[in-house]
C-alpha cells in the first residue's frame, strides 16, 4: 500500500495540471488496469511458459498496431512510403528493432519469468521501483530539483517494497 501512495504522490505533486490534463490522467488509469490484468492472467495460465506467453504478447501486439498502421497509411496515400520506411531510414530500423526486440520482447519475458517464479504481488512492487528510477535519473541526469515531496514519496515506494518481499519471503 505504501508504494502505491508514493507513486500517487509523485504523480500528482503539482496537482491535476499536465499537460495531458484529465485525459491524460484517464489513459494512466487505463494503463494501470491493464497491467494488473496483464500480470493476474499470466499468473494464472500455467499452461504455458513464459516464452510462449511472450510471443502470444508480441504476436498480438504486432498484428494489432502492424494492422491499424496499414489502415491509417492506406487512408491516408503513403503506404508505400510506410513499407518502404525500414529499408530507407536505418535510424528507423535501429529504432524499431531496439523497441521490439530489447523492449518488448526481453522486457515481457522478464516480466512473464519473474511472475511465474515470485507471483504477480511481488514483481508489481518491483514495477513500482522505475518510478524511483525516474526520479534518481531525473535528478542526476535531467538536473531536475529533488523535493521533500518526492524523498517522503520514494521512502514510501522503498518501504513498501521492502514489506511486500520481506512478508512474502
Amino acid at each position: 500500500m505504501n508504494r502505491e501512495k508514493g507513486a500517487v504522490m509523485i504523480g500528482t505533486m503539482n496537482g491535476f495540471s499536465a499537460s495531458g490534463g484529465m485525459i491524460g490522467y484517464l489513459f494512466l488509469l487505463i494503463a494501470m488496469c491493464s497491467e494488473s490484468a496483464y500480470a493476474i492472467t499470466s499468473q494464472k495460465i500455467k499452461e504455458f511458459n513464459s516464452a510462449e506467453k511472450t510471443y502470444a504478447m508480441i504476436t498480438s501486439g504486432m498484428v494489432v498496431f502492424t494492422g491499424c498502421a496499414l489502415i491509417e497509411h492506406g487512408i491516408r496515400g503513403t503506404l508505400s512510403e510506410y513499407l518502404l520506411l525500414p529499408f530507407t531510414d536505418s535510424g528507423f530500423l535501429a529504432c524499431i528493432l531496439y523497441l521490439g526486440i530489447g523492449c518488448s520482447v526481453v522486457a515481457f519475458f522478464c516480466a512473464n519469468y519473474a511472475i511465474s517464479i515470485i507471483g504477480a504481488t511481488r514483481r508489481a512492487v518491483f514495477a513500482g521501483l522505475a518510478t524511483v528510477t525516474a526520479i534518481i535519473g531525473g535528478v542526476f541526469y535531467l538536473g531536475e530539483p529533488f523535493s521533500l515531496l518526492q524523498g517522503v514519496a520514494t521512502v514510501l515506494i522503498l518501504v513498501g517494497a521492502y514489506g511486500v518481499n520481506r512478508r512474502a519471503g
